[in-house]
């Protein structure tokens, strides 16, 4: 099993230092969608999602046609499917309350090239 891409636990801890009221979840759930729809009815209703995952590579800094196959589709799982399937499961339970916000975070590698780092 990997280890946690955030503190999980401090995160949450300082919301509720600061007043607030929401849950942190691992950003591993593109094998695992059945948690992504279960999170309004374990914890309450969905009101803002904020995608913030992302993942690269520091091992594979390499031009693309030796780019192993297997680490690109590990970070498609995270970077992509992950956000979409998340998505998808918070939009349901949005459209039917018709209320609700999805934030997209994005790195500025989205926008500015990078040698070795670039399809």
């Amino acid at each position: 099993m990997q280890p946690p891409l955030v503190d999980a636990e401090r995160v949450e801890q300082r919301g509720v230092q600061i007043g607030r009221m929401h849950r942190v979840f691992d950003g591993r759930v593109a094998d695992r969608v059945g948690r992504a729809d279960d999170l309004p009815a374990a914890h309450g209703r969905l009101n803002i999602l904020v995608n913030n995952a992302g993942i690269n590579t520091m091992a594979h800094r390499v031009n693309i046609d030796s780019f192993p196959t297997e680490e690109w589709d590990r970070i498609l799982r995270v970077d992509l499917t992950g956000l979409f399937l998340v998505s998808k499961a918070a939009s349901r339970r949005m459209l039917l309350r018709k209320s609700g916000r999805i934030i997209n975070i994005a790195s500025v590698m989205g926008l500015v090239p990078a040698r070795l780092q670039c399809a």
